[in-house]
């Protein structure tokens, strides 16, 4: 694993912390909402439940010189109790007025208390109830999402690399041209075969396969003029030769020799791709066949020469 690699995992681990952080937020908040809402509902109830007990309840009452039964009272308290135990809420009845019993419950327990407002008095009642633990707050929702969200970026990131892997694989076995200004030579871009070649058709060489690869139309003939384009085009590339320093000669007359010029290039060619026939014949400059074709159809201009197909260095 490179080290790009590396950090782009711990990029999605780091993303999946939050995955994880703002879905286990959301899913305790709504543990605790439904745990505060059935606790208020059960508080309602009992409330409810000893309010309409309360005329058979013997509570104590100093100012009406009542002294009750506290006995009972207890026992009710536990009968309630009982019948809470079915209740989603883990609660229990602590207190009504000053009369207690024990908790029956375990654990984390957590107290409320409701003022139950009678004709007579006022009666506190003390409410014990268990609040949601750790674990019920945890819970494996978060997880599982953290964690398939982890896998489906690492999915990704692995389907990224393996298309890159082979887009790389791809370009690296596509072998182009490589025109080298600077060292005066061709180069075969997958076998690194290098042939060096004279001022004269390089320059010439260079131009011509700008011209073609702009201009498909114009057709090149041994026994006509050089179109004046492609005659710029040589001239820039020579004077680029002058700057690099390979030359203080004075500029060659391209439209001379043409054919000695490209029977130079061709054999350059003939080297740089000696195993690849079918890539050497974008880059060839077709020769004439039969007198006919050399005085009136031959055309040397590469036909099938794009931008692609060429790198120039030093240009």
């Amino acid at each position: 694993m490179n080290f790009n690699t590396l950090s782009k995992t711990k990029r999605n681990i780091v993303l999946s912390l939050f995955v994880f952080i703002a879905f286990q937020s959301i899913y305790s908040l709504s543990v605790l909402f439904s745990f505060e809402r059935s606790a208020n509902l059960t508080a309602l109830a009992i409330e409810n439940r000893i309010a309409k007990d309360f005329a058979r309840l013997p509570l104590p009452n100093s100012e009406a010189n009542i002294a009750g039964d506290e006995r009972v009272v207890r026992n009710y308290i536990k009968l309630l109790n009982r019948q809470l135990l079915n209740q989603s809420v883990q609660t229990s009845v602590t207190h009504i007025g000053d009369i207690t019993v024990d908790d029956v419950h375990q654990g984390n327990l957590a107290q409320r208390q409701i003022l139950l407002d009678t004709p007579s008095q006022i009666v506190p009642i003390t409410i014990s109830y268990a609040e949601p633990t750790l674990l019920k707050l945890m819970g494996p929702f978060a997880v599982i999402c953290a964690i398939g969200f982890f896998f489906i970026l690492n999915f990704r990131l692995k389907t990224q690399q393996i298309k890159l892997r082979l887009n790389s694989d791809s370009v690296a076995s596509v072998t182009k041209l490589v025109i080298d200004l600077e060292n005066k030579c061709l180069l075969n871009s997958t076998t690194g075969v290098q042939v060096p070649l004279a001022n004269k058709p390089l320059c010439f060489y260079t131009a011509l396969v700008e011209f073609c690869i702009e201009d498909k139309e114009t057709v090149l003939n041994q026994n006509k003029d050089l179109p004046d384009d492609l005659l710029q085009l040589a001239d820039k590339y020579f004077y680029r030769l002058v700057e690099l320093g390979h030359t203080i000669r004075k500029r060659p007359n391209f439209s001379n020799s043409l054919e000695k010029t490209l029977s130079e290039v061709r054999a350059a060619l003939d080297e740089v791709f000696a195993n690849d026939v079918q890539t050497k014949e974008i880059y060839y400059p077709p020769k004439a066949h039969g007198e006919g074709s050399r005085s009136k159809l031959h055309h040397y201009g590469l036909n099938t020469i794009s931008d692609g197909d060429v790198e120039v260095i030093g240009k």
